[in-house]
């Protein structure tokens, strides 16, 4: 071997493990989330390999990471926000300085530590999966998928009603109301031709209402 393939072969496992220090992003697993900060301890799933004393190839975990702050869809002050559990999956990526000011103060920073591409700078993306994880909530359309939605404040105290569920209480109301313009065109029946016929075309307008209501369910807000 040439000095000048020594020296390439010495450069390149240099560069190598230089590269092996630069942390850019990985899979990672939930362990415990802190809403009041959307910030989460995580798990990252992909192990680090490294060379065991007898020269044989090993892996082991990559530590466990706290106080990662979670970035969900957001600007200004409108934003949308979910709760994360144990188990779940997200992207970690990582700053290429130190965000331990910024994390706890915001704005611009001096970041104090001059490391690069550090674990401990990690921020989290939620929403990945593996194919194995794949949720099963798919369609030819875009899908708002989950056990409940809410609206309004951070308080989330707007409920969404399902699509089904729209249409039910829809027409559970229309029905009473049907029932009422039909007691009131009674009532109103010896009032005279044009006072009856008058409450008759309003309990058939409200049928035609709740009709129309049930074929146009697929225009109705779903997030079943």
């Amino acid at each position: 071997m040439s000095i000048t393939d020594s020296l390439v072969e010495t450069l390149d496992a240099f560069i190598q493990r230089r590269l092996a220090q630069i942390n850019v992003s990985i899979p990672g697993r939930v362990q415990s989330y802190d809403a009041s900060q959307q910030s989460a301890t995580v798990q990252p799933l992909i192990q680090e390999a490294y060379t065991k004393e007898d020269g044989t190839r090993g892996v082991r975990d990559l530590p466990i990471i706290q106080a990662v702050p979670v970035a969900f869809p957001g600007a200004g002050s409108y934003g949308f926000t979910f709760p994360l559990t144990k188990g779940d999956t997200v992207m970690l990526l990582f700053s290429q300085a130190s965000i331990d000011k910024w994390r706890k103060q915001g704005g611009k920073v001096d970041p104090v530590r001059d490391r690069r591409h550090d674990l401990s700078d990690a921020i989290a993306i939620p929403g990945l999966r593996s194919f194995s994880e794949a949720t099963d909530q798919v369609a030819d359309a875009a899908v708002l998928y989950g056990l409940e939605v809410r609206l309004g404040s951070k308080d989330a105290s707007e409920s969404i009603l399902l699509g089904d569920s729209y249409v039910a209480a829809e027409r559970a109301w229309l029905d009473l109301q049907q029932a009422f313009n039909a007691a009131v065109a009674v009532a109103l029946s010896g009032l005279g031709a044009p006072v009856a016929s008058q409450a008759a075309a309003v309990a058939t307008g409200t049928a035609t209402f709740k009709n129309a209501g049930t074929s146009a369910k697929s225009a109705k807000v779903k997030a079943e």
